[in-house]
């Protein structure tokens, strides 16, 4: 049986240079309607992007965690957004997560400790980084959603997905 090596994600996807360029080289354009999206249950939908992954026989890991899916959100030459799906098995995964990211802004030890929290987020340079767990209705259990990204959150919004 052959093993499946991965292209490690974690010296590229914290860095907005090289965030920017990853999505520029390695995304292709793609045209959906957020409407479907929603209605579909992407677990996307409340999202905008307009990129997907240009080869789907590559496979990414984010320190050792496989990456089940890599989207992205690219507004202008300078304003990008990468979203990627994992599934975390446990807390020591996050745990691996922080250690390499630093300590969530929004989160205090305790509550991390009582698993008191719905996402946890960082400031990292000029990146808005977002642990969340993805809210698929139809698989609730699908895993957890990666946003980095280097501009507001308000202009990730699915503006479709609040009417």
């Amino acid at each position: 049986m052959k093993k499946t090596t991965y292209f490690e994600l974690k010296d590229i996807i914290f860095n907005e240079r090289l965030l920017t360029s990853f999505v520029k080289s390695k995304f292709i354009p793609i045209k959906n309607t957020k409407r479907a999206l929603l209605e579909n249950n992407h677990p996307l939908g409340s999202y905008n992007f307009n990129r997907v992954i240009r080869s789907a026989f590559t496979s990414y890991s984010l320190m050792s965690i496989p990456v089940t899916g890599l989207y992205a959100y690219l507004k202008d030459d300078n304003q990008v957004c990468l979203y990627l799906l994992i599934q975390l098995t446990g807390y020591k995964q996050v745990d691996t997560l922080i250690d390499q990211i630093g300590w969530p802004w929004n989160i205090t030890k305790e509550d991390y400790e009582l698993r008191d929290f719905e996402s946890l987020l960082w400031q990292k340079q000029q990146l808005e980084i977002t642990l969340s767990k993805n809210f698929n209705y139809e698989n609730p259990q699908s895993g957890n959603l990666i946003r980095i990204a280097n501009m507001p959150l308000i202009e990730l919004i699915n503006s479709d997905s609040w009417e």
